[in-house]
Order: structure tokens, then C-alpha cells, then sequence
């Protein structure tokens, strides 16, 4: 399990949130997406996701949130 801080300036909203495991370019792998529409609210709010056990390791990969 994974934690990461999500701080939101101004009123809240939803956040969605990605990270390409397979680091395959695309983000659409199974458990690429590791947040949906998750509530957060102004200031610092503590969320969790887990790596998949197919995850790739050692290499360069990248993370997409709105």
C-alpha cells in the first residue's frame, strides 16, 4: 500500500489519478487507474492505492492526476 498527500488550494473537488505501471506508455492497463472521482477538500487529505503485484519494476514511469 502506497500513501500520498493531495494538497488542494481553494474550495475541493474530485480528483482522479493515474500511474502507468506497465510503463508501457498508455493508461488504460488494469489498475492503471488508482483514483476516481475521489472526494478531497481544501487543504492536505491522505490517500492510499495499491501497486498491482504486475506492476513493472526498475524503471521509468509516470503519473497523471486531475
Amino acid at each position: 500500500v502506497v500513501t500520498v498527500q493531495v494538497t488542494v488550494s481553494g474550495t475541493g473537488g474530485f480528483l482522479n489519478g493515474w500511474l502507468d505501471f506497465g510503463a508501457d506508455g498508455a493508461w488504460t492497463g488494469a489498475g492503471d487507474q488508482i483514483f476516481d472521482g475521489v472526494a478531497v477538500n481544501s487543504g492536505t487529505t491522505v490517500l492510499t492505492f495499491t501497486v498491482p503485484l504486475t506492476a513493472s519494476t526498475n524503471i521509468t514511469t509516470y503519473a497523471r492526476f486531475r
